[in-house]
């Protein structure tokens, strides 16, 4: 891929003074060919006054960004992981008065998500290309956007600085000459798979032995609290698991503890996977490990080995492989944070940040910095420990336990068998040319560094294939290619920012192989610099389309531009359509840059609670004789859906032998007293939020209300005859007069001799309950006549 073409100032003007003359004889030429002519390309990256970098990429009259927070206490150029608070996009029209008025939304790659309209002006100060906010709606932040040189993040310190030396630079934990340091054979490795605790461990003696051990992390003192994981060894004892959950873990400690009196053992984080083969990569049999002649070999022996299957108990369509997940290298000293290269502290994936937090793990960073509380204090290492439990390792609120289905995403580092070197082949000291025990054995595979840690959520794992998903797209999309998608549905539109990875370039050359990332296919064929005879940066894609079509298979189609973020020159992009499948799986009809299919892994943490709503009933008073019909509504706004509701009336869940469904009738007459009374609707959504919404109302009597509760028991049967009926009617039509007319002396007679005549009919010219509501009825109006 090519750089845009700038012509110079200098070419330009003197365009305008001896030819065309296009910006002094204005009357000559349409106000929108003048524009085209006179107007600056505002490709570029800009740093804005909302602490954000913004990579914009102009196309013709179109432009189109995409902005990422940055740390406001470390220069940009440290921030190793951009966008996490805030991450928007942005696609405006450029007018012919300098404006530029469009739309922009946040993606969910940030903390928030809010979207609205933006118009900005194109300024300059200084001879610095500038725009600022004049209009904006939803809360957008920048007010002032200055351009500036790009951040070139194949440096650091000012120091051009790839990971081929970085590995170099680091080492490991081991006494082995091949683990002396950390070298990769593969730059973009995705894998995707269950996690397992069945381990096969190489022994002479016997080569297939099976062990049990959770995803763990490679440090714990030993005088630390053990944790038991419930079963005895060989020798009837306790077999227990370090306590890796200590918070007050110092580097030097954690990354030096075990190499001194400890077999020299490395401090990282093992997660084993039972990998998918149906989510390796295209071509990974025969490039994914070293190069096409070894490739397809070690795939057999370390993927597919029949006596591992069988062993751990696997059918052949699936395979074993352990991930050495989150790698600390070993310091210069154990005494310093310091490596003996580049003077900054060898922790990895980190290597070009002076800071170790590096990894994300649902979109969040989780392994922790370096940042001193005191300026003497070199050995603070602050980390939001990932915790052990008996299961696995928690991380914040996500587990990484048996059978939780990941996305890993690094730089693989091939290794064919602890203590042997690579390639995997060389002749092994026991006579075994192809180290194929070894090899199968020892299924460790390590990636160094880690970019991301996805745990792929329910409904979207491959066990949930019948499950319908959520409608809305919104969430993180991934690519077999190892790009993240971060996508906002918001109505019919569709908004997206694809990445590769946040700032790892491309390795030099062709030793190091690059599957599917057809974002990097046009620059790694071209003879010119920077790829591939240097690193290559991949740009960054926005997309902004519209749903077209809603029968099973959604259609979605679009425009995308490719931003210039670090070194690359972007691109002018184009139109494109997708298919959507079962809310999914997102599949372009013509590959382009994007891979052949995204899937989706998990949504933006849900913690709105369920919306409840109660119309009905009121926090109001009702006569007595009223019938009420229970109205309300239960909703999750935020999408996950909501898993139960409970309706309760005063703490109950039924009334008069039946539910509190919405629309149910309650007879307040039969089936409730007077008196306060409360409905309360209790509800949880899928994400586990929780509310609840109370309503209180009264039941009263008016001297209306009882004269209808003689029509109601005679409707029902429950006043047999119409003699008692029309005798209760006369009293209660006099002591309605009376207390009409305030003589409540005479109302509240009436209303004793009303209760006497009750008394006497019970059991024979009326029922017994029918009666003992009336009396309570005309008691209340005694007790409350005005």
């Amino acid at each position: 891929m090519k750089p845009l073409i700038v012509q110079s100032t200098r070419d330009r003007w003197t365009k305008v003074r001896f030819g065309l003359k296009a910006c002094t004889i204005t009357a000559l030429l349409a106000a929108s060919l003048m524009f085209a002519s006179c107007a600056r390309n505002l490709t570029g990256t800009y740093m804005a006054d909302d602490g954000g970098v913004y990579y914009l990429q102009q196309s013709g009259s179109t432009l189109w960004w995409a902005g990422l927070s940055l740390d406001r206490e470390l220069p940009a150029e440290r921030v190793w992981h951009r966008g996490l608070d805030f991450t928007n996009v942005f696609r405006g029209t450029i007018n012919s008065d300098n404006t530029i008025v469009g739309v922009w939304s946040d993606v969910t790659r940030g903390l928030t998500l809010n979207s609205g309209t933006l118009t900005v002006k194109i300024r300059s100060s200084g001879g610095v290309t500038q725009l600022t906010k004049l209009t904006a709606t939803g809360g957008f932040g920048a007010t002032i956007w200055t351009k500036s040189d790009p951040l070139d993040d194949t440096k650091f310190n000012q120091t051009t600085l790839d990971i081929i030396s970085r590995f170099d630079a680091v080492h490991k934990n081991d006494d082995s000459t091949i683990h002396d340091n950390l070298k990769p054979y593969r730059d973009a490795t995705v894998f995707y798979g269950h996690v397992v605790t069945p381990h096969l461990e190489y022994l002479h003696d016997n080569p297939y032995d099976v062990e049990a051990e959770a995803p763990h992390i490679n440090y714990g003192e030993d005088f630390s609290p053990p944790i038991p994981n419930g079963g005895l060894d060989s020798d009837g004892k306790q077999i227990t698991y370090h306590n890796f959950g200590l918070e007050d873990r110092d580097f030097a400690t954690f990354a030096c503890y075990l190499q001194d009196d400890h077999d020299n053992l490395d401090a990282d984080f093992d997660v084993r996977l039972k990998i998918d083969l149906d989510k390796l990569e295209p071509d990974f049999y025969t490039t994914g490990w070293g190069d096409r002649t070894s490739g397809p070999k070690v795939y057999q022996l370390k993927l597919n080995d029949a006596a591992t299957q069988q062993t751990l108990g696997y059918a052949r369509s699936e395979a074993y492989m352990a991930t050495e997940a989150l790698m600390y290298g070993k310091a210069g000293t154990c005494g310093s944070l310091k490596d003996g290269i580049y003077r900054f502290a060898s922790l990895l994936p980190g290597w070009a940040d002076l800071f170790g937090a590096s990894v994300l793990v649902n979109g969040r960073p989780i392994n922790g910095n370096l940042a001193s509380p005191q300026p003497t204090d070199t050995c603070a290492f602050i980390e939001p420990s990932p915790r052990f439990d008996p299961l696995g390792v928690q991380i914040g609120n996500l587990s990484l336990i048996d059978g939780v289905y990941l996305r890993i995403t690094g730089a693989l580092v091939l290794d064919c068998g602890h203590g042997f070197g690579h390639p995997c082949f060389d002749d092994h000291p026991d006579g075994d040319s192809d180290d194929q025990y070894d090899i199968s054995s020892h299924q460790n595979q390590e990636i160094h560094p880690i970019y991301s840690i996805d745990i792929i959520n329910f409904p979207f794992r491959p066990e949930d294939i019948s499950v319908d998903a959520r409608k809305n797209l919104t969430g993180t999309w991934g690519g077999s290619d190892g790009s993240t998608y971060y996508v906002r549905q918001i109505g019919n539109t569709i908004w997206w920012l694809g990445q590769v990875r946040d700032r790892q370039p491309m390795q030099r050359g062709t030793n190091f192989p690059i599957i599917g990332a057809l974002q990097l296919a046009p620059a790694f064929n071209a003879s010119d610099p920077p790829c591939p005879s240097q690193q290559c940066w991949a740009f960054a894609t926005v997309f902004k389309g519209t749903i077209t079509e809603f029968p099973i298979d959604t259609v979605i189609e679009g425009d995308w531009a490719g931003v210039p973020q670090s070194t690359s020159a972007g691109s002018n992009g184009g139109h494109v359509k997708f298919f959507v499948f079962n809310h999914k799986i997102i599949v372009a009809a013509t590959p382009s840059i994007f891979p052949v299919a995204i899937e989706k892994m998990y949504e933006p943490e849900d913690t709105t609670p369920p919306v409840i709503t109660i119309n009905e009933p009121a926090a109001t008073q009702y006569p007595h004789n009223t019938t009420l019909t229970l109205t309300y509504s239960v909703s999750d706004g935020a999408g996950s859906g909501f898993q139960s509701f409970t309706p309760l009336m005063d703490n109950a869940t039924t009334i008069g032998n039946h539910g509190l469904q919405s629309g149910q009738t309650i007879k307040l007459l039969t089936e409730m007293n007077l008196g306060q009374h409360t409905f309360t609707v209790n509800a949880i959504d899928n994400a586990g939020n929780e509310d609840s919404s109370s309503v209180t109302f009264t039941i009263v009597v008016t001297a209306d209300s009882i004269k209808d509760d003689v029509n109601q028991f005679v409707a029902t049967g429950s006043i047999r005859s119409d003699r008692v009926a029309n005798s209760l009617l006369a009293k209660l039509n006099a002591a309605a007069s009376a207390r009409a007319a305030g003589d409540c002396t005479t109302a509240n007679n009436k209303y004793q001799a009303l209760i006497k005549e009750l008394q006497t009919q019970i059991g024979k010219g009326m029922a017994a309950e029918a009666a003992v509501i009336m009396i309570a009825d005309a008691q209340y109006l005694i007790a409350h006549c005005p």
